[in-house]
């Protein structure tokens, strides 16, 4: 693609493991058409979302770009893309825009240590079914090396977000894609952004939560396809 309105560079915003280490496939296959540039969260600094948007703000670049988020990091590339006028799309992948537990479960929600679940019930809310020996190899030697405090600030920032207005107020292109086995947010997630945004495109993918991890040809070729449809097209 030589076209400058569909091969844009892209910048990736991990999860809640803030890595980005576990995106590798999913790189190298968009790297094929685009540049991609991950950007990983400081390690060991229990920033919040403002933080953490100031911190990306600081690396992304000074020209036209998309933004893509997954998981934890959408409500982050939200934020981003209205306050920078570089952005010129926005993908959001498995994510929310506002916290995704039901309001009962919320105050009991604060006092769980994610670092203390059993690995089995993290893997099984993140990969479901999926063998994916590979990913969860790579999710076993990359929490425990995140601080408790940091993962106990990410999920308390989790809890207390809400980019609803944001979300309306951006005027750049969205893509929404959402997995149909995602056990950790099911449709609460798809159901506030396309409820907000109906005019955002929506794309099923077959799989579990983590979804850039699990299916990376699929994700890169649903932005693709997207960018040729929707960037070319000044939408």
């Amino acid at each position: 693609m030589n076209d400058p309105a569909t091969n844009l560079p892209i910048v990736v915003l991990p999860g809640m493991d803030g890595t980005g280490k576990l995106f590798e496939p999913f790189v190298a296959r968009l790297s094929r058409s685009r540049r991609v540039e991950v950007i990983a969260y400081p390690a060991n600094q229990p920033l919040d979302y403002a933080g953490l948007t100031d911190f990306v703000l600081r690396r992304v670049p000074h020209e036209p770009y998309l933004i893509a988020g997954e998981s934890f990091g959408g409500p982050l590339a939200i934020e981003v893309a209205a306050r920078d006028a570089h952005v010129a799309g926005l993908a959001l992948v498995s994510t929310f825009a506002r916290h995704p537990l039901p309001a009962w479960l919320e105050p009991p929600s604060r006092w769980i240590k994610v670092a203390s679940l059993p690995r089995a019930l993290i893997e099984g809310l993140l990969l479901g079914n999926e063998p994916a020996p590979a990913v969860r190899e790579r999710l076993a030697r990359i929490l425990p090396t995140i601080t408790p405090e940091t993962m106990r600030a990410r999920t308390t920032a989790v809890l207390r977000v809400d980019k609803r207005d944001r979300l309306k107020s951006l005027r750049c292109p969205i893509l929404c894609i959402t997995a149909t086995k995602d056990l950790l947010l099911g449709a609460r997630g798809l159901r506030d952004i396309h409820g907000l945004r109906p005019d955002c495109t929506v794309e099923l993918i077959d799989g579990p939560h983590m979804l850039l991890e699990t299916r990376p040809d699929a994700v890169a070729d649903v932005i693709e396809g997207w960018c040729r449809r929707r960037m070319a097209a000044g939408a």
